[in-house]
């Protein structure tokens, strides 16, 4: 009820409120942990300001929340593609590995039927 309340009349203002929900609480702090770029710290900390026209508009809250997500999804791409290149480099060393022991083996088999 304070937030309800506070905010509106400029009485209360967090940057987290203790009474959110954990995942709401989370999501703010990604917003937070977004440090490489003020501009994001100062959106999220924008949204709680005590003067009702210095906070965000609801479109502005879309688009900034759309960048976050490409960001996030930039960010786990790239994170992915490299966990895909070392994947992909132990299948081609295991294939090396598979193809000389299938050569010896061969190869002693030769020596055996001669």
């Amino acid at each position: 009820m304070q937030l309800l309340f506070g905010i509106p009349t400029n009485k209360y203002s967090s940057l987290i409120p203790t009474t959110f929900p954990e995942n709401v609480s989370q999501l703010m702090k990604v917003f937070f942990c977004l440090h490489y770029s003020y501009k994001y710290n100062y959106f999220s900390i924008s949204c709680w300001q005590s003067l009702p026209y210095n906070r965000p508009t609801f479109c502005e809250l879309y688009e900034q929340i759309n960048k976050i997500i490409e960001i996030m999804i930039y960010i786990i791409w790239n994170q992915m593609k490299k966990v895909i290149l070392h994947w992909d480099k132990e299948i081609r060393d295991c294939e090396r590995v598979m193809l000389e022991l299938t050569i010896a083996q061969n190869n002693q088999r030769l020596e055996l039927e001669k």
